[in-house]
């Protein structure tokens, strides 16, 4: 059984702060992941001909009035939020709350697959059984009329596959997108759980690789201190980012991507 690209899953850190305050990073978080299944949808739920609503339902009937929350901005970029309960199996329950984009999730304990769509039927976003909530790093961060601004967030990638392990591991920052405003750094141990203060303050140089932030395309075996070069079954890594905006950056509704190669068997 090889490992394929649905056996890769990019989760949270346990500490993912939507302000200034608190701590930053930590152990993986397995039951909240960061990535849409349609990040273009999530940036603007009417960009396929929807009106802006959205669509919830359950793959399974046990799943009948589990409750999904959505969170995110109007028009008039306020935050708002719209907490419906899925239906039966296929069974739409539609919203009436107009998104302008989407922040995140949060789900109540479920079985089977729930997914979000736009008005149109198009799938925003699918959430498995074990993961309740779906969230953007670096939420609530905006430029300053006077100063650059930098902050940091911490998540995961981990190899899911239960039997082989990922060979040669190594992590290609996608050009396009914010990618002019983030580096990345890997964490320096595989299932590491270093920290930061909070989403101001770099996390200390001896918790991340010798490249530090950069955009260059890294491999684990070059971050980590044991020289680990594959990710192992059921392993996750640490991936740090850093969002630096320069003095009175206008807002902007874009995404980041990393590439993951390796080998299998």
């Amino acid at each position: 059984m090889s490992v394929t690209s649905t056996d890769l899953k990019f989760y949270a850190s346990e500490n993912m702060p939507s302000g200034d305050s608190g701590t930053v990073g930590g152990a993986i978080d397995i039951t909240r992941r960061v990535l849409f299944e349609d990040s273009a949808l999530a940036n603007n739920p009417a960009a396929s001909g929807g009106d802006g609503t959205l669509r919830y339902l359950s793959t399974n009937n046990a799943d009948s009035g589990d409750t999904v929350t959505v969170y995110g901005r109007n028009a008039a970029g306020s935050l708002i939020s719209e907490a419906k309960n899925v239906g039966n199996s296929g069974v739409v329950t539609t919203g009436t709350a107009v998104f302008e984009r989407i922040l995140w999730a949060s789900l109540t304990a479920h079985d089977y697959d729930i997914k979000v769509n736009d008005s149109s039927g198009n799938n925003i976003l699918t959430v498995e059984s074990g993961v309740t909530g779906v969230l953007r790093p670096f939420i609530g961060v905006s430029s300053s009329p006077s100063a650059d601004v930098t902050v940091y967030s911490k998540t995961f990638l981990k190899n899911t596959n239960a039997v082989n392990a990922l060979l040669n591991t190594a992590f290609i920052e996608n050009a396009g997108g914010i990618a002019d405003y983030i580096t990345f750094a890997i964490e320096d141990a595989i299932q590491d759980s270093g920290t930061s203060t909070n989403r101001l303050t770099a996390p200390a140089a001896g918790d991340v690789g010798a490249a530090g932030f950069n955009s260059a395309t890294k491999t684990l075996a070059s971050q980590t201190d044991a020289g680990t070069t594959d990710l192992g079954p059921g392993s996750g890594v640490g991936i740090w980012l850093c969002l630096n905006l320069s003095s009175g950056l206008a807002a902007q509704k874009s995404t980041y991507s990393i590439s993951v190669s390796g080998e299998t068997i």
